[in-house]
């Protein structure tokens, strides 16, 4: 049984309009240099944090630097430092 031809254009115009969906927060993902450069950034922002005695602020930046950089041995090094600053003291 052959389809109309509407119908089989409005099934097209579906199924493009679906992978344009899906592939919408790939695109939003940005380019693997921007992604580089805006770690480095937070991450630069984060440990100046720690230096600072921010650790919340700290906390923030480095978690978002090692969730873009996920091999980043400073990040998650003064990401640690930080939590263990940020923990309340109990005593």
């Amino acid at each position: 049984m052959k389809l109309p031809y509407n119908v089989c254009v409005s099934r097209i115009t579906v199924i493009a309009l679906l992978a344009a969906l899906l592939s919408a927060p790939a695109a939003l993902a940005g380019k693997a240099g921007e992604v580089r450069t805006e770690s480095f950034k937070l991450l630069n922002q984060g440990v100046a944090a720690y230096k600072r005695g921010d650790y919340r602020l700290a906390v923030d930046k480095l978690n978002r630097s090692t969730a873009m950089a996920l091999n980043s041995f400073r990040g998650y090094y003064y990401l640690g430092l930080a939590l263990i600053g940020d923990r309340p003291l109990h005593r």
